[in-house]
């Protein structure tokens, strides 16, 4: 039986991100750290919603949070370039370093 997570996270994969977007955006709001990041990619690159980067950084945030750490890398690469975010390089550095130590 496929979750809510995979099949979105499938459309994702196939390039439908107009459908994918409310199915992840539900299990982010459901409190899935890999939704509320794949959510927040969504909106910082525009596939399937509107562009905008403070609601990126929110769901980027909310998964970093809960240690994901690809999210964690996101955060930091953004603080790093300037991406999104005022550049920060104290910023990149301290969730550079939280990504470093976790699982995935």
């Amino acid at each position: 039986m496929t979750t809510q997570l995979e099949h979105g996270e499938f459309l994702y994969d196939i390039g439908k991100y107009e459908e994918a977007f409310p199915v992840l955006l539900q299990a982010a709001h459901e409190g899935s750290a890999r939704a509320q990041r794949r959510v927040g990619v969504m909106y910082y690159r525009g596939s399937g919603v509107a562009q905008d980067y403070a609601q990126a950084m929110v769901w980027l945030l909310k998964a970093a949070e809960q240690g994901d750490a690809k999210a964690q890398f996101t955060l930091g690469r953004r603080y790093a370039k300037g991406r999104g975010v005022p550049k920060d390089d104290r910023k990149a550095v301290e969730w550079y370093q939280k990504a470093v130590g976790q699982d995935g």
